[in-house]
């Protein structure tokens, strides 16, 4: 009969120490979950960004066209 006692309370912490890495694991889990969750977040925020950032550059290099041609043929006219 001791050895069966014995068995069952190994077996009891046994399952004891399973359930707690189960919860450990969980909580783990949940963690990566929020964290990916506020990655993906950043990642739109970032896309958002670099989208404005590519429009106003555009809007740069358009000006700068305007200019050079406005420009260059009053800066050859003086030669």
């Amino acid at each position: 009969m001791d050895e069966a006692r014995r068995a069952a309370a190994d077996a009891r912490e046994k399952l004891e120490r399973q359930n707690q890495q189960l919860s450990d694991l969980e909580a783990e889990l949940g963690l990566l979950r929020r964290r990916v969750e506020q990655l993906e977040t950043d990642r739109d925020k970032d896309k958002k960004l670099i989208a404005q950032l590519q429009e106003s550059l555009n809007r740069a290099r358009a000006v700068r066209l305007i200019l050079l041609h406005l420009l260059c043929p009053a800066i050859g006219g003086e030669h």
